[in-house]
């Protein structure tokens, strides 16, 4: 009773300065109204602080009273946010549903929060009933605003009070004694009320938002350890996969439901294309959950499946040179690109050894074939940092680290781990070389008329490193001892020799191959892995080798450098100089061109 009373004042109190303020408000012609400035006078200032301190009071009944019933609470609340929504209509303030729908959504989380879940007084039903009403109020409200900027900035408050109807659900819901597929449901259903709020809005950071507590709301409540241990869990994972893959499908295709709203805007065709990256975490989780022994491959499969049905829609689309045409561009180009992401990491994830690093080379691989196709520079600038990362990653991360020894010396997951990535960086590296000057120089000559292929030598080096250390790796199997080997190791004399030679050998076949295709930077690479090897061999090797094993070092040293003198010789000096532009003659003859007859 006591609950009743307070309310009951607070409300009063509140109506009274709403009522009294509204009847000195003259009414506004029919004419449309510019949205006005941020001040208020202070009839308006003192119903909207009434309103909104009242509701901050009610908060704090709720903390300090939580024996109480929902109901004198909900009905508190229900009257203050009218008032604050009809206020805000009024003096044309669409920033007070926003404020009103926190403080409506705080209230009633602190009351769940305080009970610990809802109490038996209040079924699960009616309390969703009760949010789903209080984002509906903010929605009409949103909608009785006339002018364009300020209906976009009320539909804030109603999508602000959606995804925090999902926080309270939660904390509502999350309790052993509901079925967690009930609360599922509850947050997609919050979720669909977001997207539609996001769409009055036109609001692509609302509809980014809506994404990102949707999908995590949905990966917390269905791997949340009330639910029990492993038997609970596991007959729950089908149906929480299904509602987090329909979460994902209705955050990326949205935007094709309602493409005229949509259409122009750049922002939520990457949210929606990103979408993907949300779900995979949980649905990976999810399916490790419902079947222990497989791997997770379907995961990325069915992602790509989704995001290549909007690379569909969005290639469906026309295209034209205005800002609507360019939008529809950039959303083909994500979406083909996360898709092809997804793609390339199937078949990774099915092997399920090293399966990151290696995943994430060949989706970089991916990224600058779909540049080749589409001229949009940061496909190249993310194909490029995607290689550059997993290379360097997976060359440190397992320095210090151990290795399995296999009985083939060259076909092993060695191979995999490393030669498939180095394989997959030097075709990146050549489409990069091929096509990436070319483009600079038309989009800004003077700019980039002495540039260099950044990006495809940044690739090409990936490549070497990769190649380099398959080639150390297989050597250090061919000679460790079962189970394992380790990068540092103890000295072994046959190992070391073999070691330099190989080094010598691959810097020898660089530096051909750079001569060859005429590269610049393998000739570099090669000179590098030429001086770490004499480095090595004179510093490392001959200190510990004895009798013929330092004989051949040197001896296989020595025909390197020969070889490599005498290819620099004929083929790298000769034609940069070949290749240096040579002075005028005096009298503007040319030194190089034939005698004239005459003048023998």
């Amino acid at each position: 009773a006591l609950a009743w009373e307070f309310v009951a004042c607070a409300v009063l109190i509140a109506l009274v300065l709403h009522v009294g303020r509204a009847m000195r408000r003259v009414q506004p012609s029919a004419a449309p109204v510019e949205p006005r400035s941020v001040r208020v006078d202070e009839g308006e200032a003192a119903a909207l602080l009434a309103a909104g301190g009242f509701a901050v009071a009610l908060i704090l009944g709720v903390a300090n009273y939580p024996s109480i019933p929902l109901w004198p609470w909900a009905v508190g609340f229900a009257a203050l946010a009218i008032l604050s929504c009809w206020q805000s209509v009024l003096a044309r303030l669409p920033v007070v549903p926003i404020v009103s729908s926190v403080l409506t959504a705080t209230g009633l989380h602190v009351w769940t929060d305080a009970n610990r879940g809802l109490p038996d007084s209040i079924s699960a039903p009616v309390f969703i009933a009760v949010l789903v009403a209080f984002i509906a109020l903010y929605q009409v409200t949103a909608q009785r605003f006339t002018e364009p900027k300020s209906r976009s900035v009320a539909y804030w408050g109603a999508g602000v009070a959606a995804l925090l109807a999902q926080a309270t659900a939660s904390a509502a819901l999350g309790t052993p004694e509901f079925d967690p597929r009930w609360l599922l449901g509850v947050l997609l259903g919050f979720a669909v009320l977001a997207t539609v709020a996001a769409n009055g809005a036109r609001a692509s950071l609302l509809y980014a938002i809506a994404a990102v507590a949707t999908l995590n709301s949905l990966w917390t409540n269905s791997t949340h350890e009330t639910w029990g241990q492993s038997p609970v869990r596991t007959s729950i994972a089908p149906t929480a996969m299904l509602f987090v893959a329909l979460g994902t499908v209705l955050f990326t295709l949205w935007p094709f439901v309602r493409r005229s709203i949509w259409e122009s805007s750049r922002s939520v065709w990457r949210a929606a294309a990103a979408a993907s990256f949300l779900a995979f975490l949980p649905l990976r989780e999810l399916w490790k959950l419902w079947f222990p022994q497989a791997t997770a491959a379907p995961v990325p499969a069915l992602l790509a499946l989704v995001v290549g049905l909007g690379w569909w829609l969005a290639r469906r689309a026309p295209t034209d040179i205005s800002a609507t045409g360019a939008a529809r561009v950039v959303g083909r180009v994500w979406f083909a690109a996360i898709a092809l992401f997804w793609l390339a990491i199937v078949v990774p994830l099915q092997l399920d050894h090293d399966w990151l690093f290696v995943g994430l080379v060949l989706a970089g691989a991916s990224e600058v074939w779909l540049w080749t196709r589409y001229d949009h520079a940061p496909l190249k600038y993310v194909g490029c940092a995607l290689i550059a990362g997993a290379s360097a990653l997976l060359v440190l991360q397992r320095f210090d680290g151990s290795y399995v020894v296999h009985d083939a010396v060259l076909v092993n997951w060695l191979a995999w781990s490393y030669l498939v990535p180095a394989a997959a960086a030097m075709l990146a590296s050549h489409w990069l070389t091929k096509l990436e000057m070319p483009r600079l120089r038309a989009a800004q000559p003077a700019r980039h008329a002495q540039s260099l292929a950044w990006c495809g030598s940044v690739c090409g080096l990936c490549a070497a490193v990769l190649f380099f250390a398959w080639l150390n790796l297989v050597i250090l199997n061919a000679f460790g001892t079962r189970p394992s080997f380790r990068w540092l190791t103890e000295r072994m004399p046959a190992r070391d020799l073999s070691m330099s030679l190989a080094w010598a050998l691959y810097a020898l076949a660089l530096l051909v191959l750079g001569v060859n295709r005429r590269i610049g930077g393998l000739r570099w690479i090669s000179l590098g892995m030429f001086m770490l090897t004499i480095a090595k061999v004179f510093l490392f090797d001959l200190g510990n080798l004895q009798g013929l094993y330092r004989v051949a070092s040197l001896l296989g040293l020595a025909i390197a450098l020969l070889l490599v003198s005498l290819l620099y010789q004929r083929f790298v000096f000769r034609s940069a100089a070949k290749d240096e532009p040579r002075p005028p003659a005096p009298g503007g003859a040319d030194p190089g061109a034939a005698e004239p007859e005459h003048a023998r």
